[in-house]
């Protein structure tokens, strides 16, 4: 039985890609002076985007996050603060979370543009969508210019757009095969393109509801004091306590740079008659550039497709970017068993691109303008679900019986030059010598509040 989703108190990002809005500003804020942020919260806190049909007809449209600094910074208490995870409290440029995350070298946090131990500390994440470009400029310049006059200042701005066709920098079709939302309404974009999979448990996403264990995963909360007016819910079974996590979640965003001219300059080096540097760049990807996936197999539950039927890699090799981002029913050697345990380690992800796409990419010559990525991923659990997938799939030099590679795609290439194997009859193929395609440029771990939760953290600090 499917849950009822409160969707008129989940924030928008978490069921919306925003499609229809081409254009995004995201950000990174820093709070100065916290009774006047709480009075800006409590100005931006009602317009925000929320998840309920009626909202999407907005053309424009804003959705808020936190980091831990930041919710102390509003006035959250220390005891309140200990109840979210770890790995939010200690945010993604801790050295423990570069290290799971493979984030060294040129990659490291202290090379980073936001986020990391030398950019200065990062409070908001305040995300911005518009139908066009002209219409976010003049979005940004008035909520710029309102944060201004309350003492917050920016540290760091990502402008994002699409692509035609809603491509990334690489060539190749994205944001395909999101997962359906237990609960979500039919119009949600939490769907890619002919994802018809079964849904994902919606406590996967979202807390307060059942998650992939049939359990409701542990979110912040606080004692019932702290909410004299009661803006927020009782806690299941323990009466005093709020909930301040129920219909909110957590958000990882990463700034990931791509180097498109040593992409596809690499990749004309490798060609062969028969395999040209099309040819290759997709059995990295593991699609087509327009999307179309390489395995031909049948989902086991009647999804997009399934890797069960080509568990040796002959269509599409078993290091595939789209192999180890999501398994599927290609592991365990049981697809069924597969799935099961896949769905423990999914994403929502809302990734759009920053700066202009390269004039003649596969010409293999760069412009030297900086261009790339903004990954999002949504999960109630950063250890289990984003950081799994990272260090265990992604990063992992040992997936699916490969030895020595990592992701083809976005791989760091920590120990030097990269290989890539491609399963072929009647002997397989190697790339060596493969550098590094994307280096990271900044990211953070955020709360994303309910919209009670807001009301609530608009007001935390004014009753101390």
């Amino acid at each position: 039985m499917n849950p009822s989703l409160d969707l008129a108190d989940i924030q928008g990002i978490v069921l919306f890609a925003y499609r229809e809005h081409r254009a995004a500003r995201f950000l990174f804020l820093r709070i100065h002076q916290a009774q006047r942020a709480r009075a800006w919260l409590r100005h931006m806190g009602p317009k925000t985007r929320r998840a309920a049909p009626e909202d999407a007809r907005h053309v424009r449209g804003h959705n808020l996050a936190f980091t831990a600094n930041g919710l102390a910074a509003l006035g959250l208490s220390n005891e309140a603060l200990r109840t979210f995870s770890r790995e939010f409290r200690h945010g993604m440029g801790d050295p423990e979370r570069a290290r799971v995350l493979g984030d060294a070298g040129e990659s490291a946090p202290d090379r980073w543009e936001v986020g990391g131990p030398s950019n200065g500390r990062v409070d908001v994440l305040l995300m911005l969508y518009a139908r066009d470009q002209p219409d976010l400029e003049r979005f940004a310049a008035e909520e710029e210019a309102r944060l201004e006059a309350v003492g917050l200042s920016v540290v760091h701005r990502i402008h994002s757009s699409r692509l035609p066709g809603d491509h990334e920098h690489f060539g190749f079709k994205d944001g395909i095969a999101q997962p359906r939302v237990e609960g979500a309404p039919a119009r949600s974009e939490t769907d890619g393109p002919g994802a018809r999979e079964l849904p994902v448990r919606a406590g996967e996403f979202l807390f307060g509801y059942a998650n992939a264990y049939d359990q409701r995963p542990t979110g912040p909360s606080i004692v019932a004091s702290e909410d004299p007016s009661g803006a927020l819910a009782p806690l299941e079974g323990v009466a005093v306590r709020r909930d301040l996590g129920l219909n909110g979640t957590y958000l990882v965003i990463r700034k990931i740079q791509q180097h498109v001219g040593a992409f596809w300059s690499y990749l004309a080096a490798q060609a062969r008659p028969g395999r040209d540097a099309e040819w290759l760049a997709s059995r990295l990807v593991g699609r087509h550039p327009d999307g179309t996936p390489l395995a031909r197999g049948t989902h086991p539950d009647g999804g997009e497709f399934g890797f069960g039927e080509d568990l040796l890699g002959r269509s599409c090799p078993l290091g595939a970017h789209i192999r180890r981002a999501n398994p599927r029913d290609s592991l365990l050697g049981k697809p069924d068993a597969s799935l099961v345990a896949v769905r423990r380690h999914r994403l929502v992800r809302r990734g759009r691109v920053y700066g202009p796409p390269l004039a003649d990419p596969r010409s293999g010559r760069d412009d030297g303008v900086d261009r790339g990525l903004v990954f999002i991923g949504l999960n109630t659990s950063i250890a289990r679900q984003f950081e799994f997938v990272q260090q265990t799939w992604v990063k992992s030099s040992i997936f699916a019986s490969l030895h020595g590679e990592d992701d083809p795609l976005i791989g760091q290439r920590l120990e030097g030059l990269g290989s890539f194997t491609i399963q072929r009859e009647p002997v397989r193929e190697r790339l060596v010598d493969m550098p590094r395609f994307v280096t990271m440029r900044g990211g953070g771990y955020f709360f994303v509040p309910s919209m009670r939760a807001l009301s609530f953290l608009a007001r935390t600090g004014d009753r101390a």
